[in-house]
């Protein structure tokens, strides 16, 4: 039993160590990442890159720690994305979401943020709508889903109606219990029937 123990503890060690120099690196880049915002132009951009440095380090330094490398790479899509850079954000999150599905809560808020990432980009409706339809199939009552909805019904309710009203029902009967969701979805649903039923008339 003594020959066991000793092993036991030096790899309980390395994975107290492990998580501790992981926390350090996020804190690290955190404070880098929040610094950022009270700067302007050059600087806030060197702060970000300098943050994404070291969340990168981290990922790459404490593999064993899934946790904190799963929240660095959200705080590097961040990043990414105060540098205007959208193709690198959604790349970051999309490397989060397929290293780490276990970690749902992350994993769901990423996919909003992929979401309202894909909006931002013009003539992209078809793919926000492939990501969406993925969204549904893993979390389909998740209210994650229904924030990237109502996002994405933002944007298409006036060159999509018909497929707005379809992502309108669907939230209407995934939440079928009096809730935010549903009456939001209600109340869109009636404003785009409303719109198709003047356009066919006239």
């Amino acid at each position: 039993n003594r020959q066991n123990i000793k092993p036991y503890l030096l790899s309980s060690a390395r994975r107290a160590t492990s998580a501790e120099e992981a926390e350090e690196l996020f804190k690290t880049g955190l404070t880098l990442y929040n610094t950022a915002f009270t700067k302007v132009g050059a600087e806030q951009e060197a702060m970000l890159k300098s943050a994404i440095v070291f969340l990168r380090d981290l990922e790459h330094r404490c593999q064993d720690q899934p946790q904190w490398i799963a929240l660095a790479l959200i705080l590097v899509a961040d990043s990414h994305r105060a540098l205007g850079e959208i193709d690198q954000a959604i790349t970051a999150y999309q490397h989060m979401i397929e290293s780490f599905p276990q970690l749902e809560k992350y994993v769901r808020q990423a996919r909003v943020s992929i979401i309202n990432l894909l909006l931002q980009k013009e003539d992209n409706l078809p793919q926000v709508e492939y990501a969406l339809q993925q969204f549904k199939e893993r979390y389909p009552d998740s209210n994650e889903l229904a924030e990237a909805v109502f996002a994405y019904i933002e944007k298409a309710q006036s060159t999509s109606p018909e497929k707005t009203m379809i992502w309108c029902k669907h939230i209407i009967n995934q939440f079928p219990d009096p809730s935010m969701e549903r009456n939001k979805a209600m109340r869109l649903a009636q404003a785009v029937e409303k719109k198709l039923q003047e356009s066919t008339y006239i």
